[in-house]
């Protein structure tokens, strides 16, 4: 599975500076930029109370990975829960914060992985170059090992 920032970065179409308030309309852009985990539906309410972690994310390369979690309901709308972000390398682990949502039967987790999210977080210009000053290059695929143990989990 790949991540890449391409051409086109991903473009947020929600508000910058409320991150969690949102219609929807960013959860599983169709966009090469853009890779979603999907979760099964809860049989039963679960209460998310705590840190949530993704592990797993190995090597990604020099760039930039932005995660956001979604409570996705039965008739498709949904919530983000929690979006983070963190300049790549060998970084193995990301934090997405402290949760505090009950997810209701029925609902499902999906998780969003790309490479950027502009304008709420700048594109990062590419491998050596410095993501607040550095000129754009070419773009970064940063690929994830899918499945197993040691392919990305989300811990909560």
């Amino acid at each position: 599975m790949a991540v890449t920032d391409a051409p086109d970065p991903v473009r947020a179409v929600d508000d910058p500076f409320c991150p969690l308030a949102s219609d929807g309309t960013t959860r599983g852009l169709d966009h090469a930029g853009v890779v979603t985990l999907v979760g099964e539906p809860a049989s039963s309410p679960l209460d998310l109370a705590g840190p949530a972690l993704i592990h797993g994310l190995g090597d990604l390369g020099d760039g930039m990975l932005v995660a956001s979690l979604w409570d996705v309901a039965p008739d498709g709308s949904s919530d983000r829960i929690a979006t983070a972000t963190c300049l790549t390398g060998s970084r193995d682990v990301l934090a997405l914060g402290d949760l505090g949502t009950r997810l209701r039967p029925g609902h499902r987790l999906e998780l969003d992985l790309s490479a950027s999210r502009a304008p709420a977080y700048p594109v990062h210009p590419g491998p050596g170059r410095d993501p607040w000053d550095g000129e754009a290059g070419p773009p970064s695929t940063h690929r994830l090992r899918t499945g197993g143990e040691r392919g990305p989990r989300l811990e909560l």
